[in-house]
């Protein structure tokens, strides 16, 4: 049997294409100091978004 050779960033990549890569925070969940600063800043702001990455 063969197996191909993948060079180790392509599995990677295409990791990145089938699960999503962006998730979500509710800002009630956020620590006490990053919640009053995200309430100062966003007021009406109900979840942040950030890159979950591998």
């Amino acid at each position: 049997m063969v197996v191909p050779v993948v060079p180790s960033g392509t599995l990677r990549d295409i990791c990145h294409h089938i699960f999503p890569q962006r998730a979500a925070i509710d800002v009630e969940s956020l620590e006490p100091e990053l919640k009053a600063k995200t309430k100062y800043n966003f007021p009406k702001a109900k979840e942040l978004y950030y890159n979950k990455g591998l």
